[in-house]
This record gives C-alpha cells, structure tokens and sequence, in this order.
C-alpha cells in the first residue's frame, strides 16, 4: 500500500497555497478546516467542514467572500479565530482535537508524504478504520502541512480529492 512517489508529488504541489480552494466550497462535505478559535482568552484547536464552519459562525453581515478573505488572513497570520458568544464556544467544542495526545505526539513530526502512506491507499482514500477522534488528529496534522481532505457520505473514510 506505498503511494507513489509522482502521486504524492502532485498532490502536495496542488495542495500546496491552495488553502482558498479549501475556503470557497461551502457544498455538502466540504473540505475539512484545522484552525484555532479563542474565546475570554481560551484557545481550542477544532477540526470542521468548512461549510458547516461558515454556516455556524455567519450572521447577516457576513458574506461567503468576506469569510474566505476572514479566513485567508487568519491562516497567513497563525491567528485564532475570535469568538464573542460562549454558546458558540460550546457548540465549537464537539470539533475540539486533542493535540496533546499520543496519536499526534506520534506522528507531529512525520512529512505530509509519510502521513499519506501511513493512513492512505494508492487512491487517496482512508486505508484503516480510525475513531472520530483519530480521524480528526489527522485532519489536523494534515491540514498544516497544507494537504486537504473531505468525507466519504457512504463509507464516512477521508480522502484527498
């Protein structure tokens, strides 16, 4: 189950400053967000749909370019995502990662390649079963070394499109 070396070199060249791709599909299983979003100074890493984000924290004055260009700067900047409501707070807290467990310990340090072939087939689709849990460190780790991911409706397994 070793992905090819081409296949992995593409993939990361088109992931790679591809992050408004990511922010502008607001379709069913949208790609997958890792950020931060901070409330009364508490910071918490979450992983979400970036559709289900943006349908979370919208209001009426927040348009679907003005998010992706929210979102762009947040990124660029290594910012949190401020938050003012502590029932969004709390809602937010079901997408918490556990970035002090031992999956990420394990695997912080790996390339965005090694983590493909560990986790992935030669399709780009989830090779094993992984908890929520599991499935949502890896969402993260993947997502900072900028390799984006999506939900399988049927099998519920990520996948790099």
């Amino acid at each position: 189950m070793k992905y090819k070396p081409v296949i992995i070199f593409f993939i990361l060249f088109l992931s790679c400053n591809n992050y408004k791709k990511v922010f502008k599909d607001f379709g069913l299983h949208s790609y997958y967000l890792a950020i931060n979003v901070e409330y009364n100074k508490q910071v918490m890493p979450i992983v979400i749909e970036n559709a289900e984000f943006y349908s979370l924290i919208k209001d009426d004055s927040l348009s679907e370019k003005e998010y992706v260009d929210m979102l762009g700067n947040l990124l660029s900047q290594m910012n949190s995502f401020e938050i003012n409501r502590k029932m969004l707070y709390d809602k937010l807290e079901a997408y918490r990662v556990d970035i002090h467990g031992s999956l990420i310990k394990e695997y912080a340090d790996k390339k965005g390649d090694d983590l493909i072939t560990i986790f992935f087939n030669e399709d780009g689709v989830q090779s094993e079963k992984l908890s929520n849990e599991e499935k949502k460190v890896i969402i993260h780790l993947l997502f900072k070394k900028n390799i984006f991911v999506k939900i399988d409706d049927e099998t519920g397994f990520i996948y790099i499109p």
